[in-house]
C-alpha cells in the first residue's frame, strides 16, 4: 500500500477476464425464478420444494425453529410452507439458492456468517422503509443481494480478493481496488450476475447502483438501510468493518433499542433457516448430495 492506495495489480491480474459468476443448475434457476413470481400458487411452490431435498430441508428447518412457534414437529414441505407463510418461504428458499451457489468463501477473506447477517439486516430494513407496496418484495431482495458481487469476485480469485480485503482501509478503497483488479467493482458484478440469473432488472439495477447516489425510492431505501445497519454494528464480512456512505434520510433515523433487538431476532431466524451459516452442517451435506 502506498499513500493510502492499494499496490498496483500485476499485469497478469490486469489481463484477467471479468468474472462471470456461477451458473445455477436448471432446477435451482427455476426455483429462483418462481421465488420472484408474485402470483405463484402454494401447491406449485410446495411441489418444487418437495422435489429438491436441499430446499425441503431448508424449509423444514425454518418451520421447526423455535422462532416459528411450532407446537408440533413438521415433516412435510407443504405443512412447513403453511406454517411460515408464502412470503417467508420464498425468502428463505431464495436465500438458500444464492447461498448454495457460493460455498467455502473463507479463502477469499469473507466471513460468511457476518456477510449473510449483514445482508439479511439490510434486506429487512430496506423493506421497512418502502412506502410503495409494489416495491416491498423487490426491496427485500435488493437488500439481501446487494453485496452478492463480493462473492462473485472473491470466488473467481480467492487469494487475490483476500489480499485486497486485508489491505483495504475504506469502502472506497475496496471499490477502486476491485475495479482495478477485476475490471468492475462488486456492485456492478452483482448486478451482472443477477441479470445472468434472470432476476428482475429493477432489483439488479438497484444492486449495481448501490454505491452511487440514489435515483429512486428503492435506491434511497437501500442506501438508508446500509447506513442504519452499519450504525448497528453489522459487519459486511470483510476483515475491516467499513461504515456505509451516510444517507441523508438515515441522519434523521433513531433506531430504538427494541427495534434493534427485533431486527437481530429476525436476522438470527433467517440465518438459522438457511444453509448460508456455518452451523448448518446437516443441510450442507444434504445440499451436496442433492
Amino acid at each position: 500500500m502506498v499513500d493510502g492506495k492499494l499496490d498496483e495489480p500485476s499485469a497478469h491480474v490486469k489481463r484477467a477476464a471479468v468474472p462471470t459468476g456461477p451458473m445455477l443448475p436448471a432446477a435451482r434457476a427455476g426455483a429462483l425464478s418462481m421465488m420472484q413470481d408474485e402470483d405463484v400458487r402454494l401447491e406449485d411452490l410446495a411441489s418444487l420444494i418437495r422435489a429438491d431435498p436441499g430446499l425441503a430441508l431448508v424449509l423444514l428447518t425454518a418451520a421447526n425453529s423455535a422462532a416459528s412457534a411450532s407446537r408440533r414437529r413438521i415433516e412435510n414441505p407443504r405443512d412447513a410452507l403453511v406454517r411460515i407463510g408464502l412470503t417467508e418461504t420464498k425468502r428463505v428458499i431464495a436465500s438458500a439458492v444464492v447461498g448454495e451457489a457460493f460455498r467455502n468463501m473463507e479463502d477469499c477473506g469473507i466471513d460468511e456468517d457476518a456477510f449473510w447477517a449483514h445482508s439479511f439486516a439490510v434486506a429487512v430494513i430496506t423493506e421497512s422503509h418502502i412506502t410503495t407496496p409494489a416495491l416491498r418484495p423487490m426491496a427485500f431482495s435488493a437488500g439481501l443481494l446487494h453485496d452478492v458481487g463480493r462473492l462473485v469476485l472473491g470466488a473467481s480469485m480467492p487469494g487475490v480478493y483476500e489480499s485486497l480485503s486485508a489491505k483495504a482501509r475504506s469502502a472506497s478503497m475496496v471499490l477502486g481496488a476491485e475495479a482495478a483488479l477485476f475490471g468492475e467493482d462488486h456492485a456492478k458484478a452483482g448486478g451482472r450476475l443477477l441479470k445472468l440469473w434472470g432476476v428482475s432488472d429493477r432489483i439488479g439495477g438497484a444492486v449495481a447502483r448501490h454505491h452511487e447516489p440514489p435515483t429512486d425510492e428503492l435506491d434511497e431505501a437501500l442506501a438508508l438501510a446500509r447506513t442504519v445497519v452499519a450504525q448497528l454494528g453489522y459487519s459486511d464480512g470483510l476483515p475491516c468493518h467499513f461504515d456505509a456512505a451516510p444517507s441523508e434520510a438515515a441522519a434523521n433515523v433513531e433506531v430504538k433499542p427494541e427495534v434493534a433487538a427485533t431486527l437481530r431476532e429476525k436476522v438470527t431466524w433467517y440465518q438459522s433457516a438457511c444453509i448460508t451459516t456455518k452451523g448448518g452442517q446437516q443441510a450442507t451435506a444434504l445440499w451436496a448430495a442433492s
